[in-house]
């Protein structure tokens, strides 16, 4: 059955449009006061080491407010930026003008070549399956230059939990049940925004690292790394809460 799935993928699949979520869209702008203690400096630093090219161009793909590009962009990388979030993209707009422009993983189209493409803080991890996991690096692919690379920055949970957060009168509490059996992780977020309350849910795929690496093979993806924490110098493990894939072309 999985020799049957791994044919499969190679083949067209059905195009699948992905919708905006509910979340993203009432949260875009206060997206950047929860998440201000993020290392983006540290992750920028990663991308450079990755590259080693400097002031090449680059494709965020999932770009969300724009953070990781904004980094880049004080580098001196040329950086442009696409997201499914039309409300995020506005707040990514008062960062790098003219920069940015809505799409999803699937069905991106562009005229333009770069040097790299990333995809950051678990973007991929929305996809539903491998299937179209492959579908978007195939789709992505086509949008890079000659010896260029794809970086993935994949979610990778260990155990459920919950957490809450607190930023001055804004409150965040989430709560996530991690299936091994289904390779899935499921959430709920509330959010306490002043007088304003809601509550959001999703799914995350989970892509294990052992069955990743077979597929990327089977798949002609043979030259490709994986880091853990966005150091190169750690190789990811299927212990990894977070792991970095690297496809080199």
């Amino acid at each position: 059955m999985l020799t049957k799935f791994n044919k499969n993928l190679s083949s067209d699949i059905k195009e699948v449009v992905l919708k905006e979520n509910l979340e993203y869209t009432k949260m875009a702008e206060f997206y950047d006061l929860f998440y201000k203690n993020k290392n983006y400096e540290k992750e920028s630093h990663f991308i450079e080491e990755v590259i080693k090219k400097p002031n090449c161009s680059i494709l965020d793909a999932g770009c969300g407010t724009g953070n990781h590009l904004l980094a880049l962009h004080k580098k001196g990388y040329d950086v442009f930026g696409f997201d499914i979030n039309k409300e995020m993209l506005k707040v990514a707009e008062t960062k790098l003008p003219k920069r940015f422009e809505k799409g999803d993983l699937l069905t991106y189209k562009t005229s333009q070549k770069f040097d790299l493409v990333i995809s950051f803080f678990a973007v991929f991890n929305h996809l539903k399956s491998f299937r179209e996991f492959f579908k978007a690096v195939r789709n992505l692919k086509q949008y890079l230059s000659e010896g260029g690379k794809i970086i993935i920055d994949l979610h990778n949970p260990q155990k459920s939990g919950e957490k809450t957060e607190k930023q001055g009168a804004y409150q965040r509490k989430m709560k996530w049940r991690v299936c091994k059996l289904c390779s899935k992780e499921f959430s709920s977020i509330s959010y306490k925004i002043v007088d304003k309350q809601f509550e959001t849910k999703h799914t995350f795929a989970i892509f294990k690292l052992k069955r990743l690496k077979k597929l990327l093979a089977k798949n002609g993806y043979t030259n490709c790394d994986f880091y853990e924490n966005y150091d190169t110098n750690t190789k990811a493990t299927s212990k990894s809460k977070n792991i970095q894939v690297v496809i080199n072309f």
